[in-house]
Protein backbone atom coordinates (compact mmCIF):
# COMPACT_ATOMS: atom_id res chain seq x y z
CA UNK A 1 0.00 0.00 0.00
CA UNK A 2 1.13 3.43 -0.56
CA UNK A 3 -1.55 5.20 1.44
CA UNK A 4 1.48 7.77 2.45
CA UNK A 5 0.82 11.53 4.40
CA UNK A 6 1.85 13.81 1.60
CA UNK A 7 3.77 16.08 4.50
CA UNK A 8 5.26 13.09 5.66
CA UNK A 9 6.74 12.78 2.14
CA UNK A 10 7.95 16.12 1.80
CA UNK A 11 10.22 15.86 5.23
CA UNK A 12 11.10 12.01 3.92
CA UNK A 13 12.42 13.46 0.58
CA UNK A 14 13.91 16.62 2.46
CA UNK A 15 15.89 14.22 5.10
CA UNK A 16 17.26 12.23 2.47
CA UNK A 17 18.45 15.67 0.57
CA UNK A 18 19.89 16.19 4.16
CA UNK A 19 21.73 12.76 4.39
CA UNK A 20 22.85 12.94 0.89
CA UNK A 21 22.87 9.26 0.63
CA UNK A 22 20.51 6.60 -0.49
CA UNK A 23 18.04 4.84 2.39
CA UNK A 24 16.61 1.54 1.99
CA UNK A 25 13.26 1.27 3.53
CA UNK A 26 12.65 -1.55 5.14
CA UNK A 27 9.09 -1.29 6.57
CA UNK A 28 6.76 1.45 5.10
CA UNK A 29 2.92 1.73 5.17
CA UNK A 30 1.24 -1.47 6.02
CA UNK A 31 -2.17 -3.04 6.43
CA UNK A 32 -4.10 -3.44 10.14
CA UNK A 33 -3.16 -7.35 9.56
CA UNK A 34 0.50 -7.34 8.51
CA UNK A 35 0.65 -4.28 11.53
CA UNK A 36 -0.42 -6.99 13.89
CA UNK A 37 1.64 -9.77 12.57
CA UNK A 38 5.09 -7.84 12.72
CA UNK A 39 3.97 -6.64 16.15
CA UNK A 40 3.27 -3.09 15.54
CA UNK A 41 0.76 -1.30 17.98
CA UNK A 42 -2.97 -0.36 17.24
CA UNK A 43 -2.03 3.19 17.15
CA UNK A 44 1.24 3.16 14.55
CA UNK A 45 2.41 5.43 12.27
CA UNK A 46 2.81 2.45 9.81
CA UNK A 47 -0.72 1.69 9.01
CA UNK A 48 -1.98 3.06 6.04
CA UNK A 49 -5.31 1.11 5.81
CA UNK A 50 -7.80 3.55 8.12
CA UNK A 51 -5.39 6.88 7.80
CA UNK A 52 -2.34 7.90 6.39
CA UNK A 53 0.59 6.63 6.74
CA UNK A 54 3.44 8.81 8.68
CA UNK A 55 6.33 6.55 9.65
CA UNK A 56 9.06 4.50 7.66
CA UNK A 57 11.98 2.07 8.80
CA UNK A 58 15.11 3.06 6.78
CA UNK A 59 18.33 1.95 6.69
CA UNK A 60 21.38 2.52 4.73
CA UNK A 61 24.43 0.32 6.25
CA UNK A 62 25.03 3.23 9.12
CA UNK A 63 22.17 3.73 11.16
CA UNK A 64 24.09 6.05 13.65
CA UNK A 65 24.87 8.90 10.98
CA UNK A 66 20.67 8.37 10.12
CA UNK A 67 19.64 8.70 13.65
CA UNK A 68 21.74 11.49 14.97
CA UNK A 69 21.03 13.49 11.49
CA UNK A 70 17.06 12.65 11.99
CA UNK A 71 17.30 13.92 15.70
CA UNK A 72 19.09 17.24 14.39
CA UNK A 73 16.87 17.62 11.20
CA UNK A 74 14.04 18.49 13.00
CA UNK A 75 12.08 16.76 10.51
CA UNK A 76 10.37 13.94 12.77
CA UNK A 77 9.33 13.48 16.13
CA UNK A 78 9.96 9.79 16.04
CA UNK A 79 13.39 8.84 15.57
CA UNK A 80 13.82 5.60 17.30
CA UNK A 81 17.00 3.49 16.29
CA UNK A 82 16.87 -0.50 16.61
CA UNK A 83 20.23 -1.30 16.91
CA UNK A 84 20.16 -5.34 16.95
CA UNK A 85 17.97 -4.86 13.88
CA UNK A 86 20.10 -2.03 12.52
CA UNK A 87 17.25 0.39 11.18
CA UNK A 88 15.86 3.64 12.04
CA UNK A 89 12.04 4.73 12.53
CA UNK A 90 11.55 7.98 10.90
CA UNK A 91 8.20 8.63 12.29
CA UNK A 92 5.81 11.90 12.24
CA UNK A 93 2.95 11.16 15.11
CA UNK A 94 0.86 14.22 15.25
CA UNK A 95 -1.08 12.96 18.36
CA UNK A 96 2.56 13.23 20.22
CA UNK A 97 3.34 16.44 22.22
CA UNK A 98 7.41 17.20 22.02
CA UNK A 99 9.78 14.99 20.57
CA UNK A 100 10.48 11.01 21.30
CA UNK A 101 13.66 9.81 20.35
CA UNK A 102 14.72 6.28 21.62
CA UNK A 103 18.10 4.30 21.04
CA UNK A 104 16.90 0.35 22.07
CA UNK A 105 15.54 0.64 25.59
CA UNK A 106 17.40 3.62 26.43
CA UNK A 107 14.59 6.71 26.24
CA UNK A 108 15.50 10.39 25.79
CA UNK A 109 12.33 12.36 25.65
CA UNK A 110 14.20 15.40 23.90
CA UNK A 111 12.19 19.26 24.52
CA UNK A 112 14.22 22.82 24.19
CA UNK A 113 15.45 22.58 27.89
CA UNK A 114 16.90 19.60 26.49
CA UNK A 115 18.49 21.06 23.85
CA UNK A 116 19.40 24.08 25.86
CA UNK A 117 21.24 21.85 28.49
CA UNK A 118 23.23 20.07 25.52
CA UNK A 119 24.20 23.40 24.46
CA UNK A 120 24.97 24.78 27.71
CA UNK A 121 27.20 21.38 28.07
CA UNK A 122 28.71 22.08 25.15
CA UNK A 123 29.38 25.82 26.61
CA UNK A 124 31.31 24.33 29.88
CA UNK A 125 32.93 21.48 27.79
CA UNK A 126 34.67 24.39 25.12
CA UNK A 127 35.91 26.57 28.01
CA UNK A 128 37.38 23.23 30.18
CA UNK A 129 39.08 22.92 27.08
CA UNK A 130 40.71 26.42 26.33
CA UNK A 131 41.28 26.27 30.33
CA UNK A 132 43.36 23.19 30.20
CA UNK A 133 45.43 24.32 26.59
CA UNK A 134 45.83 27.71 28.34
CA UNK A 135 47.50 25.97 31.40
CA UNK A 136 49.91 23.76 28.80
CA UNK A 137 51.04 26.60 27.06
CA UNK A 138 51.82 28.17 30.10
CA UNK A 139 53.79 25.22 31.26
CA UNK A 140 55.88 25.17 27.94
Amino acid sequence: RYNFDNEYLIRFQAFRYLLNKGLTVTSGGRCVKHNKAVGGVDTSCHQCETKKATACDVTNGNCEEIYKKACASGLFNEVIWYVKRNIVHLGLDRNQRGNFFQINKWILIMTYSFTIALCIHRAFYLFKCSQNAHRISKNY
